[in-house]
Order: C-alpha cells, then structure tokens, then sequence
C-alpha cells in the first residue's frame, strides 16, 4: 500500500480564468506551472497550475452557458501524493 507523502494539488473552478491567473500571479506571486486547454476532451476547458509552496493549487474553467451551474466555491477535487 503506497505512503501518503502529503497534498499534491487542489481543484477549483473559477467563472473568471483570466482574472483567477492575475490575481493568483500578481497579488500571490504564485508560480504558475501548468497551462492548458483539452478542447478535445472538452471544447473551451481551460486548467492552470500554481506552485503554493510545494503544493499546487489548479483553477479549471468549464465554459457554461448557466453560469449557475458553476457555483463560486465549488471544489473539483485534491489530489494526495503517495
């Protein structure tokens, strides 16, 4: 059985990709890691990562003609390194 050796990322959406990466990138000084869009998986799905210290914090934006359906706040995933 692996070893949890602590917390690899966590997933948010956000409704406002470009203002999430600003935000992140010039109010945190966070790094940003990862970039990128699956327009084959999902057309218009945009993933971006952030070093937080030896962690990662990742922001996903699903395009969503009910911007209701994505609620601030909600929780993608976390994702444990073991």
């Amino acid at each position: 059985m692996p070893t949890l050796k602590g917390l690899h990322h966590v997933a948010l959406f956000t409704l406002d990709m470009d203002e999430t990466v600003r935000f992140w990138t010039s109010v945190l000084k966070a790094r940003l890691v990862r970039a990128g869009a699956q327009d084959e998986i999902d057309p218009g799905l945009r993933q971006y990562y952030f070093d937080v210290g030896g962690s990662l914090i990742a922001f996903f934006h699903f395009p969503a003609q009910d911007r209701e359906t994505l609620q601030f706040g909600w929780m993608h995933h976390v994702a444990l390194t073991a």
